[in-house]
């Protein structure tokens, strides 16, 4: 059967364990960079949350998230020259580079829907440990940290984990500051294939998690 130029876009875009480039796995842990970062977003208490670089996500009536704005994110990169995968993707303005990048510093609407669908059903959270895999923003993780669970971040690019989940944590941790299980949480900079291990050496009660993790890998689901 004869192919069409529809056929090798369709494997043009089917990336193979070659095609994600490897890189050091690491944990980030917070540091006064952060604390100064966090600090500058919120530190207007006269202004708007939007002039102050932050966008706010409404759960219901009596939640409301906040994130840093991806164009703020955007701008500290460029003024950096950032060569990294995600500096590499602000310059090209792609919110999608395959194997590199993939739009971590994008609050994408399907995430919304989820926070108001985990409210509406009202999940029980309290007391588990949650992981937000490809976090980004990591409003999902900090939605569970509200409702009382142990929450992991992990996501492939660490400059989303450190200019972006770490600091909407903190913002968030910062302005809810009833909420004391901000400080249990810990962030995860690799990608799904060493991710098990990475998790598996520091925690001792996560086979089936690992295991899980293990087994969607090798079947490339």
């Amino acid at each position: 059967m004869p192919r069409n130029d529809s056929d090798d876009r369709l494997s043009s875009n089917v990336l193979t364990d070659s095609d994600v480039l490897s890189r050091e796995s690491q944990e980030l842990f917070i540091s006064e960079t952060h604390q100064i970062r966090t600090r500058k977003y919120l530190e207007d208490a006269s202004g708007s949350f939007l002039s102050r670089g932050l966008h706010v996500v409404k759960v219901d009536e009596n939640t409301v998230l906040y994130h840093v704005s991806a164009a703020v994110i955007e701008k500290e990169l460029k003024t950096e020259s950032s060569q990294s995968d995600v500096g590499n993707a602000v310059l090209n303005s792609s919110d999608l580079i395959p194997g590199q990048y993939e739009g971590g510093l994008k609050l994408w609407e399907c995430t919304e829907d989820l926070l108001r669908f985990l409210n509406d059903i009202d999940v029980d959270l309290k007391n588990k440990k949650i992981l937000d895999v490809g976090c980004g923003s990591g409003l999902l993780g900090i939605y569970a940290l509200l409702r009382g669970g142990v929450v992991h971040f992990q996501d492939y690019n660490r400059d989303v984990l450190d200019m972006v989940t770490i600091s909407n944590v903190m913002i968030n941790a910062k302005i809810m500051k009833e909420c004391s299980g901000f400080d249990l949480s810990r962030y995860f900079a690799t990608d799904w294939s060493d991710f098990p291990q990475l998790l598996g050496s520091h925690m001792t009660d996560n086979q089936k998690l690992i295991s899980f993790l293990e087994l969607k890998r090798k079947k490339n689901l």
